[in-house]
């Protein structure tokens, strides 16, 4: 099924501004499209959708879990910067095409806290980088990663990001 559709069938006559979650899993796209009318999402999951990009992500203000598991996915993160993703706390990228820690910096850029924390300085063979009260985690075997913007008490002292 293509993503129009599967929006169309979990929907159906609810108006866009009442539906707080989609569950888009396994739907055919290789880009997002579709969703600019939904303003009050709180939760969007589009896992193993075939997603190649991206380029046209709607603006979510409302959204706080973005799922984007298991798809093609290997640049293009700043993507999310332009989509007034203010509320997100939790963005799920496991099982992408991304190779290396720098393919991940939008996600730091996209969240600017709302005042500064001191960032701790990471040993190279850690497996998380804290900037701003951020962790970029790398699970096991380096294949996925998982952004929390969540502040972090662990920052001072110690080396590694929460499991």
């Amino acid at each position: 099924m293509d993503l129009e559709a599967a929006i169309q069938a979990q929907t159906k006559d609810t108006p866009p501004e009442q539906i707080t979650e989609l569950v888009l899993d396994t739907c055919k796209a290789t880009k997002v499209s579709g969703l600019e009318k939904f303003s009050n999402l709180k939760s969007l999951t589009l896992n193993g959708c075939g997603l190649a990009t991206l380029d046209g992500f709607p603006q979510l203000p409302e959204l706080r879990r973005l799922e984007l598991s298991d798809n093609v996915l290997s640049d293009g993160l700043e993507m999310l910067q332009d989509a007034a993703l203010f509320q997100l706390r939790s963005l799920s990228l496991a099982g992408n095409k991304f190779s290396t820690l720098e393919d991940l910096e939008p996600l730091v850029r996209a969240r600017a806290p709302a005042a500064p924390r001191p960032a701790a300085p990471w040993p190279p063979h850690t497996d998380g980088v804290g900037v701003g009260g951020a962790c970029v985690r790398l699970h096991p075997g380096g294949r996925g990663r998982h952004w929390s913007p969540e502040p972090a008490p662990w920052h001072a002292g110690r080396a590694r990001c929460p499991a």
